[in-house]
């Protein structure tokens, strides 16, 4: 077989500084982006969303303080981080 077209692959990789703006919070690709190696994209975005929806069912409901709310930003880009660290190792 001849190979008739052919380019290549620049892996991208960003988080935001932020995953959170007062009563505004950002989830899945919109917080990060990462290789699609170790196919992680849909499995962080839903770790994101489960994260973020206790946490806002907790304090909507009154069992918990709004502060809780605090920890998804520090708690979901630490793990984007490592993420983009493991996804990062495959195409070094």
């Amino acid at each position: 077989h001849e190979v008739n077209w052919f380019s290549t692959y620049r892996v991208h990789h960003r988080v935001a500084e932020r995953f959170r703006a007062g009563r505004v919070f950002l989830c899945g690709d919109a917080g990060h982006i990462h290789s699609p190696a170790g196919g992680q994209g849909m499995n962080t975005g839903m770790g994101d969303a489960v994260n973020l929806a206790w946490k806002l069912a907790a304090v909507v409901q009154g069992r918990a303080d709004a502060r809780l709310l605090d920890s998804y930003e520090p708690e979901r880009i630490a793990f984007a981080h490592k993420l983009i660290e493991s996804t990062d190792k495959v195409f070094r």
